[in-house]
């Protein structure tokens, strides 16, 4: 059960993006966590992740200009984290 609202997770996060012109940009579940990437020579390049918490809740983690997870303080719902990541940390998302 819970990997299946993963999964519907994970698609909402997909289409979101799609719908907002973020084209170049791919999701993809991985364990607890929907992943936000896109590749560049077909090497898969680290954007942003959201990993489930409690309840409905997850927490955004921001990857730094080598590819690493960096920790933000900000959880909530997978639609109120998606639209405060094209808020506030719209340069994680946009097409180089």
């Amino acid at each position: 059960m819970a990997k299946q609202q993963l999964e519907k997770d994970c698609s909402y996060v997909k289409d979101f993006l799609l719908e907002s012109g973020y084209d170049h940009l791919k999701v993809r579940c991985s364990g607890l966590n929907i992943i936000v990437y896109s590749e560049d020579a077909h090497e898969k390049v680290n954007r942003c992740r959201f990993t489930k918490g409690a309840d409905n809740e997850f927490m955004l983690s921001v990857a730094d200009h080598l590819g690493k997870w960096e920790v933000t303080p900000y959880t909530d719902t997978i639609a109120n984290l998606v639209a405060l990541t094209m808020e506030n940390f719209g340069f994680v998302l946009s097409e180089w």
